[in-house]
């Protein structure tokens, strides 16, 4: 934890010095380098360094780990370092975990995190995310200018006789399609944030994997439960819990009506059904219910608790035909029910694969989950996928990418006053390299030998200062 808990005891140090303007340009520094390299808030291990600059009474960092604020008993209240405006916040988390947040001022006005790159989006907007060391993000999920692209179809607009009212939805195909035939199709709840780039980021996942070979040319069905005439409607709590009427329209309208107009395998082992939240219950459901027509069943952080006889249905029925993947959060997720599931998957000897991640109900929990899924349902004898082993997130590992100096280089427009300063990282004065007027020109300045670590030099040319940051190998 060498640079993690040297920075933090630095801006201890930094935020009591009393040379105000000293301390202005040290921090401004540091903070700058830590910012620049993703490294806010700061991790290690299983520890975590949230960090806010700024002027505030009160500084709070509200998030999924604390259902946003409404379970009590953790502390989620920063403290003022010194007499500065940075705030500081430090918890515990599992080295591997990944959640959302959001910085709190004054009790009332709620942020994202200005020093932090890293957001998720959801169906209430972005938030901050946090990544611990041992985190891994989907690459899968990121769009890549040179794979091919499947493409998304119209919205097509269905009027049920079984729901009473129109449902739209969109059908991606894989890149090739016309040359294709007898595809697997994967029918998606919450079609339209399945597809966002954003939060589910599906469709990019697709076309990475079908372009590496590592899934068969795949069809998804994305229904969306917003009302076509009026997106702000959104119909998935009547939809989604158990609802026999919703199980017939896609089982009788929609699946019909996609077979007839693509080319899509229309045997039910080729179809899957996918959800998260209350979708992963309804797929849950169309499993237990309708394995005639899907095999694959993709259950996201179920909401079991809606409909408690879906344990039931499960157990007291024969082992039926389907292929379960079902993952959740441990954290303020649905791991307690979903085990529950699983359990029952087990006695009953259902072919499945269940997983646990360190995260909470969120779409970077679904997002990361996918290709998994994808793999384990569709996957060829490609290679599988290999994740990173070193700790992208952990501060310490950040940092030591930061270039070694051994000279500070600089150009004169004309003949000047030349200070050059060096400061231990608790803005202690070690060292005067310079100090004298220098012709027009460039200039080198070779740093004496000091022991490895991190330090500041202050570069004064007449009235300008700079203030750097930088790195002893």
């Amino acid at each position: 934890m060498e640079f993690y808990e040297r920075i933090k005891e630095a801006l201890i140090a930094l935020t009591n010095l009393s040379h105000s303007s000293l301390q202005q340009h040290l921090l401004g520094a540091l903070w700058e380098t830590l910012r620049s390299y993703h490294t806010i808030p700061m991790t290690a291990g299983e520890e975590a360094t949230f960090l806010y600059l700024g002027h505030a009474s009160t500084v709070h960092w509200h998030g999924d780990y604390n259902q946003w604020g409404h379970q009590k008993g953790i502390s989620t209240a920063g403290r003022r370092l010194g007499k500065s405006d940075v705030w500081i916040l430090e918890k515990v988390f599992p080295i591997d975990a990944r959640l959302d947040y959001k910085i709190v001022l004054n009790e009332s006005e709620w942020l994202l995190d200005p020093a932090n790159p890293y957001r998720c989006k959801s169906g209430f907007g972005h938030s901050s995310e946090l990544r611990m060391p041992r985190y891994h993000y989907p690459l899968s999920s990121l769009r890549r200018p040179h794979t091919p692209r499947g493409t998304m179809s119209e919205t097509f607009r269905l009027q049920s006789r079984y729901l009473g009212y129109a449902v739209g939805l969109n059908v991606y195909v894989p890149f090739g399609y016309e040359r294709l035939s007898h595809l697997p199709t994967l029918y998606v709840t919450d079609g339209h944030e399945y597809a966002d780039d954003d939060m589910g980021a599906l469709c990019t996942t697709l076309d990475n994997l079908i372009a590496e070979r590592r899934i068969k040319p795949v069809m998804a069905v994305f229904i969306d439960p917003r009302n076509p005439d009026n997106p702000n409607e959104n119909r998935r709590l009547e939809q989604y819990p158990a609802n026999p009427k919703f199980l017939k329209f896609v089982t009788r309208e929609v699946v019909p009506f996609i077979d007839a107009l693509f080319r899509s395998d229309a045997r039910a082992e080729a179809r899957g059904f996918l959800g998260t939240s209350f979708g992963g219950l309804c797929a849950a459901f169309f499993g237990a219910k309708a394995s005639d027509t899907f095999h694959f069943i993709g259950i996201q952080s179920p909401s079991f608790w809606k409909y408690p006889a879906i344990f039931e249905l499960y157990e007291k029925q024969p082992c039926l035909p389907l292929q379960i993947y079902m993952s959740s959060g441990t954290i303020n997720d649905t791991a307690l029910r979903a085990r529950q599931m699983r359990d029952i998957l087990l006695r009953k000897g259902y072919k499945f694969l269940y997983r646990e991640t360190n995260e909470s109900h969120s779409w970077g929990t679904w997002r990361g989950g996918l290709e998994e899924m994808l793999l384990y349902f569709f996957g060829t004898p490609a290679s599988p996928s290999t994740l990173s082993r070193v700790p992208e997130h952990d501060t310490n590992y950040k940092l030591s990418a930061l270039p070694p100096l051994t000279h500070i280089h600089y150009t004169l427009g004309h003949r000047e006053k030349v200070t050059i300063e060096l400061y231990d990282l608790h803005g202690r004065n070690i060292d005067q390299l310079l100090c004298k007027f220098q012709r027009r020109g460039e200039h080198t300045v070779e740093l004496p030998k000091l022991e490895p670590g991190l330090y500041f030099y202050r570069l004064h040319i007449g009235s300008l200062c700079k203030t750097q940051l930088f790195r002893i190998a």
